[in-house]
C-alpha cells in the first residue's frame, strides 16, 4: 500500500500542534477562573512542547564533530559498501516500513481539559 507524502507532514507536526492548543487552553482556563491547577497543566504542555527540541539540540552539540571532508569520505565509503553488498547478494529494493504516531492520549487530554475548563464559572479580575 502506498501512503501519500502529506501524511508524513502530519506525523511530524500533529503532536506539537495538539500540545500547543493544550497550552493555550490551560492558559485560557487559568485566566478565566484563576485556579492554580490549570497552571500545572500549562507547565506540562509547555515542557512537552519545548523540551524535545532542546534535548535534540543538546545531543547534536554533544556528538563528535568531524570536518566536512571527513564526513563526506565516511558517507562515500558507506554508500560504496552498501552498493557492493547489494550487488553481491542480488537484493531488490524493499518497501520501507514506517510507523505513523497519532497522539490519541494528548488529544483526549486536551479535549478533556477544554470540557472541564469551559464549565468553570468566570471570575473577573479583582483590580
Amino acid at each position: 500500500m502506498t501512503v501519500p507524502r502529506w501524511i508524513f507532514v502530519y506525523d511530524v507536526w500533529l503532536n506539537p500542534m495538539v500540545l500547543l492548543i493544550g497550552l493555550g487552553i490551560a492558559i485560557w482556563a487559568f485566566l478565566r477562573c484563576h485556579k492554580r491547577a490549570y497552571l500545572l497543566f500549562a507547565v506540562y504542555f509547555a515542557l512537552a512542547v519545548f523540551l524535545p527540541p532542546i534535548n535534540r539540540a543538546y545531543r547534536e552539540y554533544q556528538t563528535p564533530h568531524y570536518s566536512q571532508q571527513t564526513q563526506q569520505e565516511i558517507q562515500t565509503a558507506v554508500l560504496q559498501a552498501e552498493k557492493k553488498v547489494i550487488a553481491e547478494n542480488g537484493y531488490r529494493p524493499q518497501p520501507v516500513i514506517r510507523n505513523i504516531y497519532f497522539p490519541f492520549g494528548s488529544i483526549l487530554l486536551v479535549v478533556g481539559l477544554w470540557l472541564v475548563a469551559r464549565r468553570e464559572p468566570h471570575r473577573p479580575n479583582k483590580s
